[in-house]
């Protein structure tokens, strides 16, 4: 593959903002998207508290060969969510499979990320049928509780938490300590495009920090585990695509995991990477997806 750097001359984070936003009406939502490349349909859905930004490295290497669709989920990026929007797993399930629909695809590549592929997981309960292929990089794990996710999710529901949370992300020392993001990115991992493209929109827009609360507010710890039983049900080829590195979700519990599937998933483990695996090591991650979908094109 080329360098992560350029592409016909583009910096990676320009192939991300020429991409026109594109919009779909749910009845409690309108849903932000954006559409690139050209080949078979590539569906990529963030976690927490990320947007489709997140994946703008990937995108020198995948659109290539994949027409890769970029959703900003509810309650994330660009996305206008409204009260009375679904932000548990299967709502957000329900408004990807309406969209998908609205886009007429007879079949897809799934790619979810973190809390994304829990969402991933609930869409390939909806659709099975049309599901190729789910990727997933480090995301939830039946039975495990990350740790200070159960302290955060708590604290979403104290007054004036959206605010706490704006206030925080301000603070540089914050973003870097393990209560921002430290322990989703390597230490040596200081990127001012990150903050920039990630970070200072919550900053900046209460709407958008208030998304994300709502986002974290919609996981369920029962619903995480039921999928212990549920995984057997996702009929499509299941890779799980790890960083090494991480300590939220730990591979050794990844690779447990993968026996849950029918057939087993395969786990393909980074090195040195961490939550963030498709910030710190987009050229590896690239890899692993056109490897593993080529077969089933």
């Amino acid at each position: 593959m080329n360098d992560a750097t350029t592409i016909g001359g583009d910096p990676p984070i320009e192939l991300f903002r020429a991409a026109e936003v594109r919009w779909h009406e749910t009845p409690t939502a309108k849903i932000a998207y954006r559409v690139v490349g050209a080949g078979p349909p590539l569906i990529l859905l963030h976690g927490w508290p990320l947007w489709g930004f997140t994946f703008r490295k990937l995108l020198v290497y995948l659109t290539p060969h994949f027409t890769c669709y970029l959703i900003d989920l509810p309650g994330g990026g660009d996305t206008v969510w409204r009260q009375e929007t679904d932000f548990t797993w299967p709502g957000q399930a329900a408004s990807v499979k309406s969209l998908l629909e609205g886009e007429g695809l007879e079949w897809y590549f799934l790619l979810g990320q973190d809390s994304g592929a829990m969402i991933a997981r609930q869409l390939c309960l909806l659709d099975n049928r049309r599901v190729r292929a789910l990727i997933m990089t480090n995301t939830e794990i039946p039975g495990h509780r990350p740790p200070l996710i159960p302290t955060f999710r708590r604290l979403q529901y104290l007054p004036g938490a959206g605010l706490i949370f704006r206030f925080a992300l301000w603070m540089r020392w914050f973003v870097r300590s393990r209560w921002g993001f430290g322990s989703s990115l390597s230490r040596e991992f200081n990127n001012n495009e990150f903050y920039d493209g990630i970070v200072w929109p919550l900053v900046r827009s209460g709407s958008r920090a208030a998304g994300h609360t709502r986002f974290l507010r919609g996981w369920s710890w029962d619903v995480l585990d039921r999928w212990r039983d549920f995984h057997r049900c996702i009929e499509a080829p299941v890779l799980l695509l790890w960083g090494e590195a991480d300590t939220t979700f730990p591979i050794d519990l990844a690779r447990e995991m993968a026996y849950q599937f029918a057939p087993p998933a395969e786990v393909h483990a980074i090195p040195g990477a961490h939550l963030f695996v498709q910030e710190e090591r987009p050229v590896e991650v690239a890899a692993e997806i056109v490897r593993f979908t080529n077969p089933l094109r």
